[in-house]
């Protein structure tokens, strides 16, 4: 409910890439930040690589002063997870690991930094 699309992605080739992702884009702000709670709720929470603070916010690094969206680093079933939204599109991203190792939660979160 509240899903305009889903879109699911198999295994990255990059190094450190997710074993699987869902993109999804909301049909409202407030789809989004209940699809982004259910997220929260459904992992493990962990404090992500860098002691950076998850949930929280997360900023690019053209414009590290502005807030583009709230960045989650979990764990489901033991296996690495990063959830991020991006607010002005309604998009919510989800990459897992596909074990505790493969990637470990900081190659999946260096990975993110270079693709979000």
């Amino acid at each position: 409910a509240g899903s305009a699309a889903v879109i699911t992605c198999g295994r990255n080739t990059d190094p450190g890439g997710p074993r699987s992702a869902t993109y999804t884009l909301a049909t409202s702000p407030e789809a989004l930040r209940s699809a982004l709670d259910e997220l929260v709720d459904a992992a493990t929470v962990v404090v992500c690589p860098g002691n950076i603070q998850s949930p929280g916010p997360w900023r690019r690094n053209d414009s590290p002063t502005v807030t583009r969206g709230t960045v989650l680093c979990g764990l489901n079933n033991g296996r690495p997870r990063v959830v991020w939204t991006n607010d002005d599109q309604r998009l919510i991203a989800d990459v897992e690991s596909g074990g505790p190792a493969e990637p470990p939660l900081d190659q999946l979160y260096a990975w993110w930094g270079t693709h979000s």
